[in-house]
């Protein structure tokens, strides 16, 4: 067989990496479980009035407890070949890291302060990071047709030991479908229909809530006044940020004054995007869409982690509506893409 069209690919699918098409449901998984973990976490001990786990000198830190989730996540991931196990290893992962960086402050301060004032933003900053890489690794770049066959092979893996099920192999073959032309496609699709059938699915709680959101936000943004509701909790969620940046400004928050200035530049930035997603709506509502998408980014990556700084743990609820717009936004997005998509011919392939 030549080697001509391993030639042409990149450096990472030579090296034999190819990327999971279900990688950002995991990675998501791993983040939601993270930020859960440390709200969780800081209630819990407020409410029981910070004990400490030890005695004779010594203090258990939930630190500890977080390296132990993320080194069972490790091991989990690496003793069993196939997806089955992957979204345990999510969040497995997600509580170990959660409690890990819920001690940041402890690490970054001269006397191990688990109350610094900035510790909101700190976790809040680690996780805007991880989703910047997330969207680097896997927002970027289409998926080449050798990970879609990479992935069917995956799949297959579970499916020699464990069986396929009707919707499980209707995944793989459409995995198959999207590797077409690639070396091995055909073996692959051979594998694929000799998995012998089985009717009892791998319980994966996480992915049936995922598919249950997305098609209960799917469903919501049907309606005529989803776009209303997704302006006005955009432009909700801007005015108490714009609140919380005048009282830094006036002296209501003890903070650094560029911590309001900041807040003020970032909510100006969202409402000029969600403008001009209403000015467009109209006559393109994808156009429209993309535009409020992006005011709420820049609330996420921006607004939200200075209010975090500026008013620590009140900032959730903001937090909290700018994911859900979020997800509302993707799933619409998503499912316009799929009716274009739908719409357009399928290209000539040649053999």
């Amino acid at each position: 067989m030549s080697a001509a069209p391993l030639a042409r690919r990149g450096r990472l699918l030579r090296l034999g990496a190819a990327r999971d098409t279900s990688a950002v449901r995991h990675l998501v998984t791993f983040l939601v479980v993270t930020v859960a973990t440390v709200l969780v976490t800081r209630f819990l001990l407020a409410a029981s009035g910070y004990p400490q786990v030890g005695g004779g000198g010594l203090h258990v830190a939930h630190v500890l407890w977080g390296g132990l989730g993320m080194a069972l996540a490790v091991v989990v991931l690496l003793s069993w070949v196939g997806p089955a196990l992957r979204s345990v290893g999510a969040v497995l992962g997600g509580i170990g890291f959660g409690l890990f960086v819920d001690e940041i402050g402890k690490f970054v301060t001269s006397d191990n302060d688990y109350f610094y004032a900035p510790t909101a933003a700190l976790i809040y900053a680690v996780v805007v990071v991880l989703v910047l890489l997330v969207e680097a690794l896997h927002g970027r770049r289409a998926h080449h047709p050798a990970e879609y066959l990479a992935v069917a092979t995956d799949r297959a893996v579970a499916g020699v030991a464990g069986g396929f099920t009707d919707a499980e192999r209707d995944e793989a073959r459409a995995l198959v479908a999207r590797g077409r032309g690639e070396p091995g496609a055909d073996e692959v699709a051979a594998l694929v229909e000799a998995v012998p059938p089985d009717d009892v699915a791998v319980p994966d709680p996480v992915r049936a809530l995922v598919r249950r959101a997305s098609a209960w936000f799917a469903e919501a943004m049907e309606h005529r006044w989803a776009a209303a509701v997704v302006v006005v909790a955009v432009l909700g969620t801007a005015t108490a940020s714009l609140v919380v940046g005048l009282r830094v400004l006036v002296g209501g928050v003890d903070v650094p004054a560029w911590v309001g200035t900041g807040i003020l530049v970032a909510v100006a930035a969202t409402v000029a995007c969600v403008v001009r997603g209403m000015t467009v709506g109209p006559r393109d509502h994808r156009a429209g869409a993309v535009w409020v998408r992006r005011g709420v980014l820049v609330s996420l990556l921006v607004t939200q982690l200075l209010a975090f700084r500026a008013v620590q743990w009140a900032a959730v609820a903001g937090l909290v509506v700018d994911l859900l717009v979020l997800a509302a936004l993707g799933v619409a997005l998503g499912r316009d893409d799929d009716r274009r998509t739908a719409r357009r011919p399928a290209p000539d392939r040649q053999a």
